[in-house]
């Protein structure tokens, strides 16, 4: 069978370098596995505007799109684009999106024949081998599909145990700059603001040593000379972490350069520190996330704030780039607009005073309650309205007010911040029209998409008096 998995682009305003470049790791591994069952598989990163010229080309008899919140939109508009263009192609979405909205997505739409829910590899291979017969897929594990107008949920599935015994992802089928690699899957932590822990259900697995070398070995092969590790918690488990750096030493991979992401907890640990140095780590992504004591519990956070502060004595002194992420406010029942401003020129100042080896980037993001999170739930239960605009649930806009806190007042102070503490330094969040107009030209949409894009964001920017801020609230609410 031919095979098309899509991956719709998550924005148009990406700084020119990120820690994380933004692969669907999830379809790498399900083409993976397609094509060891013999299957016709292609991967397509795209905007819905090009769609219908992809399918066209194509002809799949499915389509299987990778859903996270902001891009669910999209996967709607090309799950109706698919339907238009031959009724009889399957579609299925997953990701955690659907994964923690699967009854509503089913209610709203009837444009998805089924939703992944959960890890996908078991349940996606599952279904291949069934997806002739109708009452065989519902026995499927991890599926949810209607029947008869009725929403049915057949069961959950169980996590694959044995990470190695799933394909190295089929990174053939696709162009990167920088490789993504996963060495383990689910998180130890228990961020409130984070879907990670309940996708993989409180459960945390790892691959074999052998087998990550090996992956990093055909890599380096390929040509590639930076890897970014994305896992949750690369660096937790150190007997793991230091059995990996002698891996990295015995196979001659010393030139190669790893990108990481971690806890400030895992990376106070000066052996961690030299260890990551000599494996050529230059890249650290860090969750700060907070300066008040009493928001970084309410966001599940296990340190204090006097812990970050030595974290960032003992960071310095080392030849890294820093990338601190960091929540302006916490969604806490009591908070107010005062104490975010606490929290944010806490944090600029302490990042304005960080000296040293290490280089310290940082941007500032707006607390978003993603469907699945503790957040979430709590707005409900507390009888906070959410716009449920998804492709607005991005960090750079607020969908919910409480108290005093809202996008307008946030914005301006997180603003006010840039503005007095890195008045000649960029933050991660900004958006320069040059950079802008080159991310849409690059993208993959429509050519009369993006001269309607670049047209508005021109207009309202220096025209019609808009900010930068408004005009991509409008864009991302009409394009994305």
């Amino acid at each position: 069978m031919k095979i098309l998995l899509v991956n719709p682009i998550v924005d148009f305003f990406s700084p020119k370098e990120s820690l994380f470049p933004y692969t669907s790791m999830g379809l790498l591994y399900l083409a993976a596995i397609a094509e060891k069952m013999g299957h016709e598989v292609k991967i397509k990163n795209c905007h819905y505007s090009n769609f219908k010229k992809i399918i066209s080309k194509i002809k799949p008899d499915i389509v299987g799109i990778t859903c996270y919140t902001i891009q669910y939109n999209q996967a709607k508009k090309i799950a109706e684009i698919t339907k238009k263009y031959d009724k009889r192609i399957i579609t299925i979405v997953g990701g955690h999106h659907p994964t923690f909205t699967w009854h509503r997505t089913l209610e709203e739409t009837d444009v998805f024949d089924y939703i992944c829910v959960g890890e996908g590899e078991n349940t996606f291979k599952e279904f291949l081998e069934n997806v002739s017969d109708r009452e065989k897929i519902k026995k499927i594990k991890g599926l949810a599909l209607k029947e008869n107008e009725e929403i049915v949920f057949t069961g959950e599935r169980e996590l694959v145990l044995d990470l190695d015994s799933i394909p190295f992802p089929a990174r053939h089928l696709i162009n990167f700059s920088v490789p993504v690699i996963i060495t383990s899957r689910g998180c130890f932590n228990n961020c409130k603001f984070c879907t990670i822990r309940s996708f993989y259900k409180n459960k945390h697995r790892r691959r074999n040593i052998g087998s990550i070398i090996d992956e990093i070995l055909l890599l380096k092969n390929n040509g590639y000379k930076k890897i970014f590790i994305a896992d949750d918690n690369f660096i937790t488990d150190k007997e793991s972490f230091f059995n990996f750096c002698d891996g990295i030493k015995k196979a001659g991979l010393d030139g190669i350069e790893f990108e990481v992401a971690s806890d400030p907890k895992s990376l106070f640990d000066d052996d961690v520190l030299s260890s990551l140095e000599k494996i050529n780590v230059r890249k650290i992504g860090v969750g700060i996330q907070s300066t008040i004591d009493e928001f970084r519990e309410y966001l599940g956070l296990t340190s204090d704030y006097d812990f970050v502060k030595n974290f960032f004595e003992k960071i310095k002194k080392h030849n890294f780039d820093i990338w601190c992420f960091f929540i302006v406010n916490s969604g806490y029942r009591d908070e107010k607009m005062e104490q975010i401003k606490e929290n944010i020129y806490k944090f600029c100042r302490l990042l304005a005073s960080s000296g040293g080896k290490a280089r310290f980037f940082t941007g500032l993001n707006i607390l978003i309650p993603f469907p699945g999170t503790f957040i979430e739930k709590d707005f409900i239960k507390r009888g906070i309205k959410m716009d449920l605009s998804w492709s607005l649930y991005r960090f750079d806009f607020c969908t919910y007010e409480y108290n005093d806190v809202n996008e307008k007042n946030l914005v301006e102070i997180i603003n006010g911040a840039q503005k007095k503490f890195f008045p000649f330094k960029k933050m991660l969040g900004d958006i320069k029209t040059t950079d802008f107009m080159r991310s849409v030209f690059l993208s993959n949409i429509d050519f009369f998409v993006k001269l309607k894009i670049i047209s508005i964001f021109i207009f309202f920017v220096y025209f019609a008096g808009r900010s930068k801020h408004q005009t991509m609230r409008f864009i991302c609410e009409k394009y994305l």
